[in-house]
């Protein structure tokens, strides 16, 4: 965990990678990892570009003796402040716009879910963290779960976490968001994963408020990832997306 790149080694969660720190299988570059760091349809210019400017950014991002929290909060706090969301999706749109790669995020600053993750993947790469992706190619909303290592547990990160006007360009918090109200406006609270103790996230604002939860429970919150529609119902019941304003009914 301490941010360097392994080379020609195993690490140790047990991948083999190469000289160029890319995981391979029976000494063979794993096409599924490929797609998993950087996304379908790249050029392999593109693979390259992408490549280059996570080592560059985890580079400039990611400091000696850094926890692996603070890696992770790091890294969520990077694709947040420079990118933002492409609600442009479908198999023939991404061909086009490729908004669902890791090289939207670092060449365009737009992306959908499956493109902000595999960012997130790979710059975690690049920090020494083992990172996966929830909901991995499925027409679902993606988020990243990262392993503490110094810690011994997973946490959920999705680096889309923002106020809803954008006015707060750092996120004070990291994880799988919920919503509060605030001034007639909807703004994100981090709920508490499992694994993730209560203390972790809750945190008092400046104005000395505190986050407060809307009570629907994580079984809530996986049922509706099971299908599209379902996801799209609980988003419209729970997340205003990029309107201006909302009355609080919408969501009761």
């Amino acid at each position: 965990s301490s941010g360097a790149m392994l080379v020609n080694t195993t690490t140790p969660d047990g991948y083999r990678v190469d000289e160029n720190g890319k995981w391979i299988d029976n000494k063979v570059v794993n096409q599924k990892d490929i797609i998993s760091l950087y996304g379908r349809n790249l050029t392999q210019e593109q693979i390259d570009f992408t490549d280059n400017a996570a080592k560059k950014i985890a580079k400039e991002i990611i400091k000696p003796n850094m926890t692996d929290r603070e890696k992770a909060r790091e890294i969520t706090k990077w694709i947040f402040a420079n990118t933002i969301k492409d609600h442009r999706q479908s198999t023939e749109i991404y061909k086009k716009t490729h908004a669902d790669t890791a090289w939207a995020v670092f060449s365009k600053g737009r992306a959908a879910c499956s493109g902000y993750v595999r960012a997130f993947k790979l710059l975690g790469k690049y920090a020494g963290l083992k990172v996966k992706i929830v909901n991995e190619d499925l027409w679902q909303h993606q988020w990243n779960t990262v392993y503490l290592q110094d810690e011994g547990k997973w946490i959920d990160c999705d680096s889309q976490s923002r106020t809803c006007d954008g006015s707060e360009i750092t996120p004070k918090e990291f994880g799988i968001p919920t919503y509060k109200i605030e001034n007639k406006r909807l703004v994100y609270a981090p709920f508490p994963q499992i694994g993730n103790p209560y203390e972790d996230f809750v945190e008092e604002y400046n104005s000395g408020h505190w986050h407060w939860f809307y009570k629907f429970s994580l079984s809530e919150l996986k049922a509706a990832l099971e299908s599209h529609k379902k996801w799209n119902k609980f988003e419209w019941l729970h997340n205003v997306g990029d309107r201006e304003s909302f009355d609080e009914s919408m969501i009761k």
